[in-house]
């Protein structure tokens, strides 16, 4: 976000815009294809269709929008993860207060927008 940030202001005035998206949890085979903390290791998790998510269509169209109305920044996902992420960043304070109140497994449920994940161990 930072190097994006500094970009946007690195190019002020030159007819360039610079627009961040930040999706929330979207219908793709990224988790079957994402990089654990081992090397070569892949996380190899499919999404579910009884997950929370967007669908890749509706977060390409959401983008899109964003960039054509050249948005700073636009933060696209399904209800709530908008909203949670939203106090998370901008209430850190409140956010730890909420994460000792509702404990880390049901936040774990909603950042992985399921009812359970199988962990790999």
């Amino acid at each position: 976000m930072g190097y994006y940030k500094s970009l946007r202001t690195e190019k002020l005035g030159k007819r360039i815009s610079v627009t961040l998206i930040c999706p929330g949890p979207v219908f793709s085979n990224f988790l079957a294809n994402c990089f654990t903390g081992k090397h070569g290791e892949e996380f190899g998790q499919d999404v579910a269709p009884s997950d929370r998510r967007m669908t890749t269509a509706r977060c390409a169209y959401l983008s899109a929008v964003a960039i054509v109305n050249k948005l700073d920044e636009a933060w696209v996902g399904v209800f709530p993860i908008v909203p949670i992420t939203y106090i998370l960043v901008f209430f850190p304070t409140l956010s730890k207060w909420i994460a000792q109140f509702i404990g880390t497994k049901e936040i774990m449920k909603l950042r992985d927008s399921r009812v359970v994940i199988d962990s790999k161990e």
